[in-house]
């Protein structure tokens, strides 16, 4: 909890950003945040497996690796031969990784299951590459991230969003009566139609250079 808390504080993000985002693989948008609860479990099952490995008679008279490791892994609630699954089906991981990388889709699977928050996040899934360049903040200011994170976590200040209303979910733009979601406000409230149109030149102008650059005639 403190580390959550931590992270929230450090960001300038609201309390209720979810809690599976910040959990879930940075390739489905999400921080891929260490969480001590399973790293207690998952250091304990690495050095039992290191053990293991050892072949060492005396270690295995002493203890039961094999019942020990079944313990740990149904305290993560994982079936009992998943380690051995792993290590057949991909060699070149580390057990830590494997064990990592499932309960962070598990979070995943909370994540689009949030009955508000939820909405739409299945949809990370299609672009897992340009997710962890989005991560990395490559191109973006410290602001910009930091909106990045409330808009991916449905914690933007809009009224669409629970507890950012007043009573309303209409558009605070008198001469505007349409709901106020991101996509509202970004693509089509009269509020943000010169922003657009700027955003909109500027995209032009570095498609248009790109071809000019390759020798191509181009008319803006």
């Amino acid at each position: 909890m403190i580390i959550r808390h931590a992270v929230k504080e450090i960001l300038n993000i609201p309390d209720d950003t979810p809690t599976n985002m910040l959990y879930s693989s940075t390739s489905v948008k999400g921080m891929s945040l260490i969480r001590a609860e399973w790293e207690a479990y998952i250091q304990h099952i690495i050095a039992v497996h290191c053990l293991k490995r050892t072949n060492n008679s005396i270690v295995s008279k002493v203890r039961d690796l094999d019942s020990e490791i079944t313990t740990l892994l149904k305290k993560l609630n994982l079936p009992e031969d998943f380690l051995t699954n792993q290590m057949e089906n991909s060699k070149k991981k580390k057990p830590s990784e494997s064990l990592r990388n499932e309960l962070r889709k598990r979070e995943f699977e909370g994540w689009k299951n949030l009955r508000s928050k939820g909405k739409g996040v299945e949809l990370f899934e299609g672009c897992p590459t340009i997710n962890r360049k989005l991560f990395d903040k490559i191109g973006l200011t410290t602001s910009e991230w930091t909106t990045y994170f409330k808009m991916t976590g449905s914690v933007t200040a809009v009224r669409v969003n629970h507890g950012r209303n007043t009573g309303t979910n209409r558009c605070r733009i008198p001469s505007c009566d349409e709901i106020e979601t991101i996509g509202h406000v970004l693509g089509a409230c009269r509020q943000g139609e010169l922003l657009r149109h700027n955003r909109h030149n500027n995209i032009r102008k570095i498609i248009a250079n790109a071809l000019r650059n390759r020798g191509w005639k181009v008319i803006e």
